[in-house]
């Protein structure tokens, strides 16, 4: 299963309320450009870490999360375990804190958000959306 992730080579982006520009290249395959971007920026700008407040919730609400969703970059799990969310992307495993009874944001790495979306009659999500700063995508539920 390929890792789903906004690890790029290249990061181009502008910052015009700030009269900054920032560019970030590599010619490694496994460089973070994103995150080096980000990093600097938030130096730059002086930006504050995000306070989150985890939100408890009831186990059973993450029964109707859990599945597998595939994008355009390959799929993803959820999994509820022991009272726990969790996201794998191939070799990667994120705990997810619930901010809200559908948004989570990963224990590591708090500007990171999942979202889960679209839910049916049975009361289960058919769609996820990953939030990383400067990248986002959408992941639909693969029908078991």
């Amino acid at each position: 299963m390929p890792a789903v992730s906004p690890v790029t080579q290249l990061f181009f982006g502008r910052f015009p309320d700030y009269d900054i520009a920032l560019i970030v290249l590599s010619n490694r395959s496994s460089f973070d450009g994103a995150s080096l971007a980000r990093t600097i920026i938030h130096h730059m700008l002086e930006l504050p870490s995000p306070q989150r407040q985890p939100l408890p919730l009831m186990p059973d609400t993450f029964r109707t999360m859990a599945g597998t969703y595939r994008s355009v970059f390959g799929k993803v799990q959820v999994r509820a375990e022991d009272h726990t969310l969790l996201y794998l992307s191939g070799e990667a495993t994120h705990v997810l804190v619930p901010m809200s009874a559908t948004s989570f944001y990963w224990f590591e790495d708090e500007d990171i958000e999942v979202h889960f979306e679209n839910q049916n009659e049975q009361g289960v999500y058919e769609r996820i959306r990953v939030i990383w700063p400067f990248f986002w995508l959408t992941a639909e539920r693969v029908a078991s």
